[in-house]
């Protein structure tokens, strides 16, 4: 997310001799400077010992297209690391940051923008025209840092895994929810309709009792990941015959809105 990018570059214009390789790294993302972990480690160390960011950077990497985006983004540290030290607020850097060039262009034009691009727009907004607005830098990091902790502690740090049936054979999770259970997908229309075989050896031909089974047993992996709470997602309007099968009532659950066990 662009906040861990922001917050790479407050922290290390706030107090470069106390650089990190993470910060580094996020910082230099976007645009990319092209910075591995290993160069991350390099400048770091250079940075704590007192150097600017142009110094920590030199000769660090002997590819000359890394070097010109290093040295622009390193001039650009440095500058504002400046400001910092002049006294210039958290929107003000945050602005800066937005610049021509630089994390706006990670983004598409307004009229083709994606709700992921919109969302990260709408974040640089509240941290350029809220957050950062008469604060400090560091007191802009200490204001997202806190955020992320109020996230980490509410939320799952797991997240939402995504998975195909396949791929989640053998493990197990307190909530799965078990997509696109519809009549055509599962069973798949291959399994209750065998594509022809007039195509020679490209097609081989399908026993349907067998597929039918096949897709009957995946069914059963799916349904049995769950520890707790399975909810399944269908189209109503043509439920996957295995809901039946497994004692379950598409009708009354979709008629309901809820869900059964």
């Amino acid at each position: 997310p662009v906040e861990r990018t922001v917050l790479g570059n407050l922290r290390l214009v706030n107090d470069p001799a106390s650089a990190t390789p993470e910060d580094l790294v996020a910082a230099m993302r976007i645009p990319n400077r092209y910075v591995s972990r290993d160069l991350a480690a390099a400048v770091a160390l250079r940075l704590n010992g007192g150097a600017t960011f142009v110094e920590a950077f030199a000769g660090q990497d002997r590819r000359t297209f890394a070097q010109d985006a290093q040295r622009e983004g390193a001039e650009f540290l440095d500058e504002l690391a400046a400001l910092v030290d002049q006294g210039c607020d958290a929107a003000e850097i945050v602005r800066l940051l937005r610049g021509p060039g630089r994390l706006e262009r990670q983004f598409s034009l307004q009229e083709r923008m994606s709700p992921h691009d919109q969302d990260q727009i709408d974040v640089l907004d509240r941290l350029e025209n809220e957050d950062g607005k008469g604060v400090s830098v560091a007191e802009l990091i200490a204001t997202i840092e806190a955020d992320a902790d109020l996230v980490r502690e509410f939320c799952d740090e797991d997240g939402v895994r995504l998975r195909t049936i396949h791929g989640a054979k053998g493990s197990e999770w307190t909530h799965v929810i078990l997509m696109g259970c519809d009549h055509g997908l599962l069973p798949h229309h291959n399994a209750l309709e065998p594509p022809p075989t007039d195509l020679g050896e490209l097609l081989r031909p399908v026993d349907p009792v067998t597929a039918l089974e096949e897709e009957r047993r995946l069914t059963y992996v799916a349904m049995t990941r769950a520890s707790d709470r399975l909810d399944v997602v269908f189209d109503e309007t043509c439920p996957s015959q295995f809901l039946s099968e497994a004692g379950w009532d598409p009708e009354a659950a979709a008629t309901a809105g809820s869900h059964q066990p």
